[in-house]
């Protein structure tokens, strides 16, 4: 496991780390998840310029990016959708509540369901950002 030091550099680290590691590591590698699309995507561009062909690639945020590179069928195999916008009036509305009646929500933690974006509904997906 290795975190990335900067959100902003993410994908130029996640490539160095992992071209480094494919180097030091012939046939080491299964797959990659990455925090997020960017770092996936340096991954994806290490592993394509290595010219290996099965290891996949998995991220976070389901970026337009992230789909065309799904419907290119190669390293890149899958994103996840996560309803921020949900979580973020949810978060409001709680917030207003407290404010108006002084009492905590009774659950500090509410699950979301994400959804998968991969090569079997990348072509209708329509990413958000």
């Amino acid at each position: 496991m290795k975190q990335v030091l900067s959100p902003g550099t993410s994908q130029e680290e996640t490539l160095k780390f992992v071209t480094d590691y494919m180097q030091a590591n012939p046939d080491g590698l299964d797959g990659v998840w990455g925090g997020w699309d960017h770092a996936a995507l340096g991954a994806v561009q290490a592993i394509n310029e290595s010219n290996q062909d099965d290891i996949y690639v998995t991220g976070v945020d389901a970026l337009g990016i992230a789909a065309d590179e799904i419907k290119k069928d190669g390293p890149f195999y899958a994103t996840v959708l996560q309803d921020w916008s949900q979580a973020v009036d949810m978060t409001i509305e709680f917030v207003d509540s407290y404010r108006e009646t002084g009492e905590l929500p009774e659950e500090n933690f509410i699950e979301f369901e994400p959804e998968i974006i991969d090569r079997s509904n990348v072509d209708s997906f329509e990413p958000k950002f």
